[in-house]
């Protein structure tokens, strides 16, 4: 299965202001919720582009705040937890968004 996912220390800034802000994305800084709704809407475009699915693969304390961050924007971008896959699934890292 082909999997997008974020660059760990952008995991980590997410989780970091998450907390900050009671699990709130409006807690997001602007320019970096910018940035990342775009590197994720080209990385779903290259998806699709490809013919596969757009996935993108994130923590559990993260999955329900960026499903609600990309549910109007990028509808088409599937986000799941790490914790959602079945053991026996295989994941491709196919990128990794967050600069």
């Amino acid at each position: 299965m082909p999997v997008i996912t974020l660059i760990p220390e952008l995991e980590q800034i997410l989780h970091q202001t998450m907390q900050a802000s009671g699990g709130e994305s409006a807690g997001i800084e602007p320019g970096l919720a910018e940035r990342l709704q775009t590197s994720l809407s080209q990385a779903t475009q290259e998806q699709e582009l490809k013919g596969e699915p757009a996935v993108l693969l994130t923590s559990g304390v993260l999955r329900s705040t960026l499903a609600k961050f990309v549910k109007n924007t990028i509808p088409s971008l599937r986000v799941l937890s790490y914790q959602e896959i079945p053991d026996e699934k295989q994941i491709r890292i196919v990128q990794a968004v967050g600069n």
